[in-house]
């Protein structure tokens, strides 16, 4: 096949965008792909033959996360779409009833061309908090303490419950982002020898995981706050952090301890105790106040407290420049983060929990692959 220029089209393509650009052509010709794809304004601004300029515009469109609508836009009738999808081995029964962008993505994912991903956000107990604060603040306005405590509701996360398992979540994604990330023995160390005020258990866990897992919010407040005491004291370089700053900061811990001991009035405590609040709003609205600290805290609406907090992000290139490894990718609002010199090599098209020193791109990351437990729901 002649190009118009009189070049040969390949037909040992290797990559796959010169695999989708040699369907491109055996579905319509060389000239029909290049015309049209002068439409686009990216594609013109470009020069050169037209197999290696789509492999060059290709290439910015899926860096950009566009090549679904920039092909659709161009080169691309619906039916053209499907006819791409069976070129690129996909079944008919494989793309019935799919959406036309959705069938060129499947045909994409039989070339190899991966489009780059925004992971979703991990499930770190935040919006359990944010609904918590919710539903409290409208029960006091309408004065129904019964909404705060009784199991019954319609609802089937009355907020006590909602509150405690949205804590414990975050502090586990804490715990484990530091077990993943060079603190397992300061963990392990903390925890077996009770140090600085810790109580561990009084025979040593056999499977550590799955102690932590098991971990409630009094017990991972005070793990995170003697382990940073701990990672202080003995010096360990912690690289996601600004210097003099603390992993578990004093704040941070005594808002947690509030929470836990609102929950606490509100669920165990009766009228026997001399904790017990007697009065039903006064009650709630303590539990309000503690949650929507902690709420406060961990949503970046207290700026004063520098709290670091694990976000994903997805990779879709790394570059090795002869002296370091630099990463790009996508984190969970879309934005494009740059790692430059990672220390360690990540896999494409995965999502992993990430904490910068520096933003949007990176210096001094500390990164480890998001657990599944924690892309569950809460």
């Amino acid at each position: 096949m002649e190009g118009p220029r009189g070049q040969a089209v390949t037909d040992n393509a290797t990559s796959p965008v010169r695999k989708l650009y040699a369907a491109l052509v055996k579905l319509d010709s060389v000239n029909d792909v290049h015309e049209n794809l002068l439409t686009d304004s990216d594609y013109e601004r470009m020069t050169g033959d037209p197999e290696p300029r789509f492999c060059e515009w290709a290439y910015q469109q899926i860096e950009g996360r566009k090549l679904v609508p920039g092909l659709l836009g161009t080169v691309l009738r619906p039916t053209d779409a499907r006819d791409l999808a069976l070129e690129s081995g996909c079944t008919p029964q494989q793309l019935a009833g799919l959406a036309i962008p959705t069938v060129l993505s499947e045909a994409l994912r039989e070339f190899g061309v991966r489009v780059p991903g925004v992971p979703s956000p991990v499930r770190d107990g935040l919006d359990q908090l944010r609904l918590c604060s919710s539903m409290l603040d409208q029960a006091i306005r309408e004065i129904r303490p019964e909404s705060l405590e009784d199991s019954d509701l319609n609802s089937p996360y009355p907020p006590v419950d909602l509150a405690r398992r949205g804590a414990e979540r975050l502090l586990k994604v804490f715990c484990f982002f530091l077990w993943d990330n060079g603190f397992k023995d300061a963990i392990q160390q903390v925890t077996s020898k009770g140090l600085w005020g810790f109580k561990g258990p009084k025979v040593l866990p056999p499977d550590w995981e799955k102690w932590l897992h098991e971990g409630d919010l009094g017990t991972l407040n005070f793990l995170l706050k003697s382990t940073s005491t701990e990672i202080k004291k003995t010096s360990l370089p912690v690289r996601f952090l600004r210097a003099g700053k603390k992993i578990w900061p004093n704040e941070v811990f005594e808002s947690l301890n509030s929470l836990a001991k609102a929950l606490q009035t509100a669920v165990h405590d009766t009228q026997t105790t001399s904790r017990f609040e007697s009065d039903e709003k006064e009650r709630m609205q303590k539990h309000f106040k503690a949650v929507k600290e902690v709420w406060d805290i961990f949503s970046g609406a207290k700026p004063e407290i520098e709290m670091w907090r694990p976000r994903t992000i997805q990779f879709f290139r790394s570059v090795n420049d002869g002296y370091c490894i630099h990463h790009e990718g996508y984190d969970d609002k879309g934005d494009v983060v740059r790692f430059y010199e990672s220390s360690n090599s990540y896999d494409l098209h995965v999502p992993y929990l990430f904490v910068a020193a520096t933003n949007p791109s990176a210096v001094d990351v500390s990164c480890s692959k998001l657990r599944d437990e924690f892309t569950r729901s809460v």
